[in-house]
């Protein structure tokens, strides 16, 4: 931990500090090809002389330029005999349902298009395909053929293919996000109808009630709080954070673990919060679930001290029009022993003492809610920066 000579100005941070390129246009639509192979374990699909089709494979990063899982390499083509025929198929190059994060953003963007009954695709365009999964997604077909209301003999994955296999005809459809590259509007009513269909929640009363157009007056649920501290020890945790929790309870902050919660009681709790705060992680992609209707809501990150932030934090937040505010206060933890265990993420310090960094959300909810503290609640204005002191805002 820095000593206390460190613990200077907080600095803040609103969507302008994250100027990107101008993201990636995500067309609607499928991609149709003709001809094509799909491999056993392939991730894509290519063509007669075994050449990926770039567009089939799952991308990630600005310009889509990144493939997820390795750039795609040729494909030795056997004889004729050694192919079985396949006929029309709809790929989808990803459809994880193991992790929420991904669940929301990667499956969801995939499945636009299919959960959409404006669409009804299954049932038009690709009323007698087979929905073929790319390899990376083999532990999420069962998922996937309950979501789709499909016959177990119109899914597979190419997994579990035991030759290559000749198709006639492929459709893709175009994603409603690239992971760190785009978003689309439609991506919100796409995470809307996948969370809904997914965990049984359309036409539940508790997710209507969690969807009224103001956040409830209740001051114990005014400011929320979505916490990681309890998430399994492969996820990216906060060291500290149990002691933030505790100075944010203190002030009157409702404090939550939202992997613990139901769907509906974590939806509900989002939609009555007049502000919320937290670790910038999956929680917040949750909030695509309510679109523009969350516009203007105020919504605060800890971030790190080096300005960063997920560029699909970015799109989301700037589409959405939410009021967001980043306090710098987070460092890689130098003495993470994840990565020796084998572990891809790194855990996270505070740079600045608990009680401190609470009482600086503290100050900057209030002002962003315009409510002063133990004043007449008039708006103030936000700072750059807060004070060690925690002065009143010029």
């Amino acid at each position: 931990m820095k000593n206390s000579e460190s613990f200077r100005d907080l600095e803040v941070l609103n969507l302008d500090h994250f100027q990107l390129p101008a993201p990636w246009s995500a067309p609607e639509g499928l991609i149709e090809l003709q001809d094509c192979l799909l491999f056993p374990g392939a991730q894509g699909v290519f063509d007669r002389l075994g050449r990926p089709f770039p567009e089939s494979f799952l991308r990630r990063g600005p310009g889509g330029s990144e493939y997820a899982y390795g750039e795609p390499l040729d494909q030795a083509v056997p004889e004729i005999n050694g192919l079985d025929s396949g006929g029309e198929v709809l790929f989808l190059p990803c459809v994880r349902f193991e992790a929420f994060g991904h669940l929301l953003t990667e499956a969801a963007a995939y499945l636009s298009m299919l959960l959409d009954p404006d669409v009804d695709l299954l049932a038009t365009a690709a009323a007698q395909a087979t929905v073929v999964l790319a390899a990376n997604s083999d532990q999420s077909i069962e998922e996937v053929r309950e979501l789709l209301g499909l016959e177990p003999d119109r899914i597979l994955c190419t997994g579990s293919l035991v030759r290559p296999m000749s198709c006639p005809r492929v459709l893709i459809p175009r994603p409603s996000m690239i992971n760190r590259c785009a978003l689309d509007r439609r991506h919100f009513p796409a995470v809307r109808r996948l969370v809904d269909r997914h965990y049984n929640l359309a036409g539940s009363s508790d997710v209507q009630g969690a969807l009224g157009p103001q956040p409830a007056g209740d001051s114990a649920q005014a400011r929320l709080y979505l916490s990681r501290s309890r998430l399994a020890p492969e996820c990216r945790l906060v060291a500290g954070e149990v002691q933030l929790e505790e100075e944010l309870r203190v002030r009157g902050w409702n404090v939550v673990y939202p992997e613990t919660l139901p769907l509906p009681e974590q939806l509900r709790l989002l939609a009555e919060a007049r502000i919320i705060a937290g670790c910038v992680g999956s929680a917040m992609h949750l909030l695509m679930y309510f679109g523009e209707a969350f516009a203007g809501r105020p919504l605060i990150g800890l971030g790190p001290t080096d300005r960063g932030l997920n560029r699909n934090f970015v799109y989301q937040f700037q589409q959405q029009s939410l009021d967001y505010r980043q306090i710098s206060c987070l460092e890689r933890d130098p003495d993470c022993p994840k990565k020796a265990q084998g572990i891809h993420v790194q855990d996270l310090i505070l740079s600045v003492a608990a009680p401190r960094l609470a009482e600086a959300m503290e100050a900057l909810a209030a002002a962003m809610v315009g409510e002063s503290l133990g004043s007449s609640g008039s708006s103030q204005p936000l700072p750059d920066r807060l004070g060690v002191a925690m002065e009143p805002f010029a």
